[in-house]
């Protein structure tokens, strides 16, 4: 009865395992086979790139991750911020069993979080410690530095700032925005509150000002997930190629305005309480509590980072919000994708607004 989930990221992997805690037992030391002695054989591999290589195609096939490539490739260049976390069809052709082993190796020598939530049974522990070392959390973690240095300076060295993707869609999709600062970083959550004020829910001032009042957007809302170095901060939309440029003259006026004018303090209140309720949201099952404190601890980050956060929130002004706009969100990158006629069309309004 156990489920058994494997996600990759920029920053890492993680492994979910969730079953009964009679069974716990049984199945955590299988848990650390698969990272001490994996049974890897070149069929297997043979299916997973196939199977891997038809994932990168289909999402090949959605305008929005075509605009989004081509930002995050204008922004990081060739690290692992500049591609699919599933990695480039070109590399995978060439992997095989030898590439594959020494990786293996390497991630048996990294830094490695075992999170438990929920209960378990006597004797869990012992068999723990006849694992693979790891960092248990059984009890809070102790604190991090709050501030990590960047991974790249790949945009400083590349100068341009636009990205233009052509293809024969009935709509132009718009990715602006910049690479900003490590989650761990002091200024992190005055970008999340900025995040929530712009993008988050029908109240945002994106979906108020892009679909509401001058409808020229049909999906619109902001990326800034949370990444150990450089994460980005996008403003994403989509709209029809008749109001494009009106749609690129809004969003420059947003992000300018966002750089220049305080928050109200109703506005600051309301950005607060969706903060809180972002929080909430992702630690509602013990299941997503495991994977959060995994996910904060595997970026060397306090397991109690998002508890100090909501208390930190209490203190943050109008002020604090504005200063980090200014310093983070000014002098974006621009992806565009759709029609080549019209993404070359709206691309000369581009820094004119």
């Amino acid at each position: 009865g156990a489920c058994l989930h494997c996600e990759t990221s920029e920053d890492g992997i993680l492994i979910s395992l969730k079953c009964c805690s009679d069974d716990a037992n049984l199945l955590l030391p299988i848990l650390g086979w698969m990272i001490q002695k994996p049974h890897i054989n070149e069929k297997d591999i043979t299916i997973e790139k196939t199977l891997t290589i038809e994932a990168l195609k289909r999402q090949r096939e959605d305008p929005f991750y075509i605009a989004f490539d081509g930002w995050r490739q204008l922004a990081f260049g060739e690290g692992p911020y500049g591609h699919d976390p599933l990695g480039s069809i070109k590399d995978l052709h060439l992997m095989g069993l030898k590439e594959l082993m020494p990786i293996t190796d390497s991630i048996r020598k990294k830094h490695k979080v075992l999170v438990i939530s929920g209960s378990y049974p006597n004797g869990l522990e012992e068999k723990i410690n006849k694992m693979e070392p790891f960092d248990v959390l059984v009890k809070p973690a102790p604190s991090f530095p709050s501030t990590a240095k960047s991974s790249s300076t790949y945009l400083e060295k590349n100068k341009s700032n636009l990205s233009l993707n052509f293809e024969k869609t009935s709509q132009i999709i718009m990715m602006l925005g910049k690479p900003t600062i490590g989650y761990a970083h002091s200024d992190s959550i005055y970008l999340q509150l900025l995040s929530c004020y712009l993008g988050r829910g029908m109240s945002s001032r994106l979906f108020i000002e892009l679909r509401e009042t001058h409808g020229v957007a049909y999906d619109v809302g902001v990326y800034h997930p949370m990444r150990q170095y450089r994460s980005p901060f996008v403003i994403h939309l989509s709209t029809s190629e008749d109001k494009s440029i009106l749609a690129l003259e809004l969003l420059q006026r947003i992000i300018k305005d966002s750089s220049e004018n305080l928050l109200s303090t109703e506005e600051l209140k309301h950005v607060k309480a969706k903060y809180r309720g972002s929080i909430d949201h992702i630690r509602q099952t013990v299941s997503q509590k495991a994977e959060r404190k995994a996910h904060l601890l595997g970026l060397k980050l306090d397991s109690n980072l998002d508890q100090l956060n909501l208390n930190k929130i209490e203190q943050i002004t109008s002020e604090d919000i504005l200063k980090s706009a200014k310093k983070y969100l000014l002098q974006p990158i621009l992806s565009l994708c759709g029609p080549e006629k019209t993404v070359l069309k709206t691309s000369k309004y581009w820094g004119k607004f």
